[in-house]
């Protein structure tokens, strides 16, 4: 053995200085290490007879996994996008001159908190001017009231002293409520993306001024093609990654499928809620979702790369041990279902603990003596 690996050895250096030798004729250099390679395949061939080694006993080394049954699903990728439904431009109730703006873009604002404030100065007069009013009124009214408890004085009097004073009440109610009015408030808590007006222009309602979001009560809308209706239904898993972030995969559930086909790209829509604990998440954010196509709890799967034909069938090797407890291998033939990214279901042909030859399959063949020089689980595969 010794003598072999010197062999080795040296025709190993022949070949590195024949190829650094860049002005040597190729023809020549051909032949030159085909007469080395016969010379040193010759005296392989005579230590191997010395050491009782032929290619009867010659023994193959390969590596074997231990077949055993795992879950298995296929799944079809789509690209979505995060909507919220809190999600608005903020407008306007009344129109205004910008005297105020109290936020900026990526403030947390909490729902009632005033976002830009309008010019109120002529309905603030207006209610200066309706509270004095409404002094005089009081008091006319409540001596009205004293004479009438009297059962003295004129009921006319009274009653309209009484319309008076409730009349200007609801003026100072609806002036109050103008000036609120003025104050453009947060419908709700969420972030300030960006707030549109500048102070001394003029807005009205139906006029953006700020556009609010909200990181709560989000969803992904996936459409998919209408060949797919038959797959997915309420309820069902779905894996959504978010590639922007630092978060595992989530599972998920389809919260409603659309029941109408989009007439000018033929799909459906299907909703799915994110959980409102993924701060993280946030509304426009793009992510891949992963509906599952077909599903089996326990299956047997195996590398399709392995799988070898064979006038059209298919068929793997095996490793199973011989009567002297030496292993040879046995050529199985077998049947494919469903395939996905590298694996394949088996529908028959293999059942569990056999040992697929996975190293090494290439250069078996039927009942060859095989070494074994590692036995693999599938999950390490």
């Amino acid at each position: 053995m010794k003598k072999l690996l010197i062999l080795f050895a040296v025709f190993t250096v022949l070949i590195q200085s024949c190829s650094n030798e860049a002005n040597e004729n190729p023809q020549n250099k051909l032949v030159e290490l085909k007469k080395q390679k016969d010379k040193i395949d010759k005296e392989i061939e005579k230590l191997e007879q010395k050491m009782g080694i032929t290619k009867e006993n010659k023994k193959v080394p390969v590596e074997v996994m231990t077949i055993s049954k795992s879950k298995f699903t296929k799944y079809v990728n789509m690209q979505s996008v995060v909507y919220s439904n809190k999600s608005s431009n903020v407008s306007p109730k009344m129109t205004g001159i910008v005297t105020k703006i109290n936020v900026m873009p990526g403030d947390y604002v909490q729902k009632g908190q005033i976002l830009v404030e309008l010019d109120n100065s002529m309905q603030l007069r207006r209610l200066e001017e309706a509270k004095n009013q409404f002094e005089f009124i009081e008091t006319i009214y409540k001596k009205q009231e004293a004479i009438w408890n009297k059962k003295v004085g004129s009921e006319i009097e009274y009653l309209k002293a009484k319309n008076d004073f409730e009349t200007m009440k609801k003026r100072i109610s609806i002036i109050k409520e103008e000036i609120d009015m003025l104050n453009i408030k947060a419908p709700y808590s969420g972030i300030v993306d960006n707030i549109s007006p500048k102070i001394g222009e003029a807005v009205s309602p139906g006029m953006g001024v700020a556009i609010l979001s909200s990181n709560t009560d989000l969803e992904v809308r996936v459409e998919f093609p209408e060949n797919y209706i038959g797959n997915f239904k309420k309820g069902d898993e779905v894996l959504v990654y978010f590639p922007d972030i630092e978060k595992d995969t989530l599972t998920l559930k389809i919260s409603s499928i659309s029941q109408v086909i989009n007439t000018e790209n033929r799909t459906m829509t299907a909703i799915i809620k994110i959980p409102s604990n993924l701060k993280q998440v946030l509304p426009n954010m793009s992510c891949v979702t992963k509906f599952a196509l077909y599903s089996v709890d326990e299956a047997i799967i195996i590398p399709i790369n392995l799988i070898q034909r064979d006038n059209d069938r298919e068929f793997v090797y095996l490793a199973k041990k011989s009567k002297d407890d030496s292993y040879v291998t046995e050529k199985r033939i077998i049947k494919t279902g469903i395939d996905y990214n590298d694996k394949v279901e088996i529908i028959f042909g293999l059942k569990e603990q056999d040992l697929l030859i996975t190293f090494g399959a290439n250069d078996v063949s039927q009942d060859a003596k095989i070494e074994v020089t590692q036995i693999l689980d599938y999950s390490n595969y």
